[in-house]
């Protein structure tokens, strides 16, 4: 493992688990540390996928300019201006998604770092109002993309046809936050089931996309130059063979995505439930390591869309 990603790891580590360990004894007390876990592990989520839907966006846009580059050179003049009308319609849908989705993982952060302030203090007078504008974007962003191009796409609609199942508070003393995590707590679990699922969607449109151009750089790259003598750096060829016979690294971002969703779901179910203990911080931490462990990837493969 590169010595960045350990001091991620063990930074990421620190930040989470420490502040829990020291405090887990009786249910109630756990209970209130357990929302530190969520506001630092909600903030390290939002900042980890939104970079990662940026780059999703980029991947997607590059991809279908690939195909149409191919096309207008394998058929001169076949690509009129409605044409490209017709791929950059559903393309500017999509990336409006994907800023939609962005925001809505940014304003599930500032809910568990306003609902931890509200644990720890108990002021709902201080806090109560961005609880409150949080949840309610929360609310008329769900409402959004769970209509909208991902959530229709087989690989999501399989997953939204579930339910976050039975969700039950218990061992809160705050009668302020008992309140709030009643009437919330659906909403915040069917924020992050949405959420892997449409990163499940998105998974799967781009591994569609990514794979028509990558097999064309295969040919163009690797069996064109073996097949014609043309291999001029033998060194070069099997590196670029290697990346191109890999998984594409966006693949991997979109599934850790998904799975740090679904992390995250499990915990917040257990933290109202009072049962949060330290294994289930532990695997927030390892899902959240690995999602950022893999943010660099797609840097260091610019060749390649979706990466090496």
């Amino acid at each position: 493992m590169p010595e960045r990603s350990v001091r991620r790891n063990l930074a990421l580590l620190l930040w989470v688990v420490l502040p829990f360990t020291g405090s887990v004894g009786c249910a109630t007390t756990a209970k209130v540390s357990g929302f530190d876990v969520m506001a630092v592990a909600g903030a390290r989520y939002a900042q980890a996928v939104d970079e990662l839907l940026v780059t999703s966006g980029r991947v997607l846009v590059d991809t279908n300019s690939d195909k149409l580059l191919r096309t207008e050179t394998d058929f001169p003049g076949s690509v009129t201006a409605e044409a490209l009308a017709e791929q950059d319609d559903p393309l500017r849908e999509n990336l409006a998604e994907l800023a939609l989705l962005r925001r809505q993982a940014g304003r599930l952060s500032d809910y568990f770092t306003a609902l931890d302030a509200l644990a720890t203090t108990g002021a709902v007078s201080s806090f109560g109002g961005q609880i409150g504008a949080a949840v309610a974007d929360l609310q008329a962003l769900s409402t959004t993309l769970g209509t909208g191009q991902l959530a229709r796409n087989p690989a999501a609609a399989g997953e939204l046809a579930g339910s976050v199942g039975s969700l039950a508070v218990r061992h809160v003393q705050l009668r302020e936050l008992e309140r709030e995590l009643e009437a919330r707590k659906e909403t915040i679990a069917e924020v992050l089931h949405l959420h892997q699922a449409l990163f499940e969607a998105l998974e799967a449109q781009i591994a569609a996309d990514v794979a028509i151009t990558r097999q064309q750089q295969y040919q163009d790259e690797v069996v064109g130059p073996l097949v014609n003598g043309a291999i001029e750096d033998p060194v070069a060829w099997k590196a670029r063979r290697q990346e191109l016979l890999a998984p594409a690294a966006i693949h991997q971002q979109l599934a850790a995505a998904a799975s740090a969703a679904e992390t995250l779901r499990t915990v917040w179910a257990r933290l109202l439930a009072g049962g949060l203990t330290p294994a289930d911080v532990e695997a927030v931490v390892a899902q959240l390591s690995i999602l950022v462990d893999q943010i660099g990837a797609l840097r260091e493969s610019p060749a390649t869309p979706g990466g090496g």
